[in-house]
């Protein structure tokens, strides 16, 4: 007999957005962006997030640098913006006027996370820090601390199809360090996110979309997380 069992059949994958998604920070996250690149780089952008090839922070930043020519090393400048991004969006949390968590979404992550047939993870196109800082405001950071809630960010790629793939195969290694003999006959895939680019993305990837808040129109749309039935049956997780 084997000491250490590996679960067998593959998990559901359940993999969520943070802006707009998980948190209220859509608004705030393009402003804070949008000065953190002129105050290091004294370039000045747009915000209009689908004009550009790589939707994340660091593929936003990178093309902009290019396209005004921005002497200097590219990587060392998206250093810098990151971390002046991060200190404001961190000022930010601290200030803020109550917890501005998409109502309900701690708690259906919990619930997702005590499912033993998913894998859950988070796969953004904002940067690792300023993600984790909006995580741990919504109460989610002991998760990402205990290794049950993977991550993937535009700090390991700027290209969100990349993001997605990566946060798939941690919450996956995640789920196989934690799960053992289950059993799930059919792979599905599911991502709940909140921009055109998400659903782009999920189509691409064959990930089934949900989306959340009214930013978008989608036959599965949900303003928030607190009706957790509804979302469930959405997603093909109920039964």
């Amino acid at each position: 007999m084997q000491e250490n069992s590996q679960p067998s059949g593959q998990p559901i994958l359940v993999l969520f957005d943070v802006d707009g998604t998980l948190i209220n920070s859509y608004e705030f996250d393009t402003e804070l962006f949008v000065q953190a690149v002129r105050e290091v780089t004294g370039m000045v952008i747009h915000g209009d997030w689908s004009s550009y090839t790589y939707v994340s922070d660091g593929g936003v930043l990178q093309e902009e640098i290019a396209r005004q020519g921005l002497s200097g090393n590219a990587d060392e400048w998206e250093r810098k913006v990151k971390e002046r991004f991060t200190a404001l969006t961190r000022e930010h949390l601290q200030e803020a006027n109550g917890n501005l968590e998409k109502p309900g979404a701690r708690d259906f992550v919990e619930h997702m996370l005590q499912r033993s047939d998913c894998a859950v993870g988070v796969a953004t196109g904002g940067w690792g820090g300023t993600a984790r800082l909006k995580l741990q405001h919504i109460g989610l950071g002991s998760h990402l601390a205990s290794g049950k809630l993977a991550l993937a960010t535009s700090s390991d790629h700027h290209n969100r199809l990349s993001i997605m793939r990566l946060a798939e195969r941690r919450a996956k290694a995640n789920w196989v360090a934690q799960t053992t003999d289950v059993v799930q006959p059919k792979h599905h895939k599911i991502y709940f996110g909140d921009g055109p680019w998400d659903q782009r993305a999920c189509a691409d990837l064959g990930f089934h979309f949900i989306a959340i808040g009214n930013r978008i129109e989608h036959p599965h749309r949900f303003d928030d997380f607190l009706d957790q039935q509804a979302l469930l049956q959405a997603a093909g997780l109920l039964g």
